[in-house]
């Protein structure tokens, strides 16, 4: 994936990947000089950028220049490997912005004009659903009750956790998962902010079921499954936002997470967490994808809907898992085709948000207002696969500042909420989805960056209801 950084309309930088040396040595890439993890090196990254300075934990941290692949170049400081701090922005025509940085994005000429956003970013953050920045800059995107983060929802906190989960009254209350800022999963039932324990007994008094969309007494039942007989929906969710050998991304990981909790929401089914496998940052190494893609996708049965879902770098035939050393370590576009092939559900989508994603279908041949009509309405389209990609073999794929997510992610989750619901029958169709987003990525990224929807599928075939 490439980066897309928007600064107030002042900055538009499109680090555009090159072709990569990957299973060639025409590219030197790795630590070519000094010490790479803990303290002052050069690392050339298998892009074809390179980054000189400081480090900490095997990525830029301090002071150091980055030379980006499209010779754009970044001079200042840097923390987890991203401008963070005062620096200067050179862009390849010769045109220098300086200022304040944070974690990528332009603040300003200092911190007393640097205007940080924040408050309700989109939707309807008071009785709905949207996404709200708080003061002390916790990010949050979910269901909303008297303007409190209350129902299903993911808070992205500044000291590097996150929570998917179930709130009430703006607290963590209900099932859900916190994900430390090293990564480790912490499972189970809060209340009022604090972990019970993997049971629910502790929950008696309010139940962690208490969903508010639109209605903060509306209850989903334990099992939002339909009934036996009534197809399944299975996903498999991968963000890769950090790497050793490969610039970081920004929302990467975020846009994995959004897509998890829509997916939950009722919109997009209310899936169990059960059928649900997420993989984030250093959890999905390639080792990892592959044996829990084959485990999940080995679940489906003959009449389930199985989604993959898939954000972080790319590269031709490949998706770059955190891992990756610049050679060996890769998913191949053959292996998750061909895992698809195996699995045995009847509706399959594949989305995939990396630079050259088109590159994954290339040679192979491959008015409803309840969530029971969801999966009432499935049944009654053909079935098939679809790959719906986020550029072609030749394009990088764009993450923009100004949308705070990945250019194809964001839209993609706004078509799914209901704006690419074309013929206002409350249903999203995997057509009028592609078409929305293949117009408006296309329109954002000035024809940068083309999504493609590929495969033997039906094209009524449903991903979304709004309620």
């Amino acid at each position: 994936r490439g980066i897309e950084v928007m600064a107030s309309g002042a900055i538009d930088i499109a680090y555009l990947n090159k072709e990569s040396a990957l299973g060639t040595s025409s590219v030197q890439s790795g630590c070519i000089a000094g010490d790479c993890n803990q303290g002052v090196g050069t690392m050339a990254y298998p892009d074809g950028s390179k980054y000189e300075g400081a480090f900490a934990n095997g990525k830029p941290q301090g002071k150091g220049v980055f030379f980006y692949a499209n010779q754009t170049q970044f001079e200042g400081d840097f923390s987890t490997g991203l401008p963070h701090g005062f620096g200067i922005l050179t862009t390849a025509d010769g045109k220098r912005t300086t200022g304040v940085w944070e974690y990528g994005e332009y603040l300003g000429l200092n911190t007393t004009t640097a205007s940080v956003k924040t408050g309700c970013m989109e939707g309807n953050c008071e009785h709905g659903v949207g996404v709200y920045i708080f003061k002390d800059g916790t990010h949050y995107e979910g269901t909303f009750s008297h303007g409190l983060p209350h129902g299903f929802g993911t808070a992205v906190y500044q000291n590097g956790e996150k929570y998917v989960g179930e709130f009430l009254n703006g607290n963590m209350h209900g099932n859900g998962t916190l994900f430390l800022s090293s990564g480790r999963p912490v499972s189970g039932y809060w209340k009022e902010g604090e972990w019970q324990g993997e049971s629910p007994a502790a929950l008696s008094a309010v139940s962690g079921n208490q969903h508010a969309i639109n209605n903060p007494d509306t209850k989903i039942p334990d099992n939002p499954a339909p009934a036996s007989g009534r197809p399944k929906v299975w996903a498999f969710i991968v963000g890769v936002a950090s790497y050793q050998y490969m610039p970081p991304l920004k929302y990467t990981d975020d846009d994995a997470f959004r897509f998890n909790a829509f997916l939950q929401s009722r919109g997009g089914g209310a899936v169990p967490e059960t059928q649900i496998k997420m993989l984030i940052d250093d959890h999905a190494t390639m080792d990892t994808i592959i044996s829990n893609m084959h485990e999940l996708l080995a679940r489906p049965d003959t009449a389930d809907m199985l989604i993959v879902y898939l954000a972080g770098h790319g590269h031709r035939g490949a998706f770059l898992p955190a891992d990756y050393d610049g050679n060996q370590k890769i998913v191949s576009h053959d292996i998750i085709t061909q895992a698809l092939k195996r699995s045995k559900a009847k509706y399959k989508v594949c989305i995939v948000d990396a630079c050259h994603s088109g590159s994954l279908y290339e040679g192979n041949s491959s008015g409803f207002q309840s969530l029971q009509s969801y999966y009432d309405q499935l049944p009654r389209t053909g079935g098939g696969t679809a790959l719906l990609l986020s550029s072609k073999s030749e394009e990088t794929s764009l993450e923009s500042s100004g949308l705070r997510q990945g250019v194809f992610s964001h839209y993609l989750l706004q078509g799914l909420r209901g704006s690419a619901d074309k013929d206002r029958n409350s249903l999203v169709t995997i057509e009028e989805l592609y078409e929305y987003v293949n117009a408006n990525v296309k329109n954002y990224t000035s024809f940068k960056q083309t999504p493609i929807l590929s495969g033997n599928f039906d094209s009524n075939m449903i991903l979304s209801v709004l309620d």
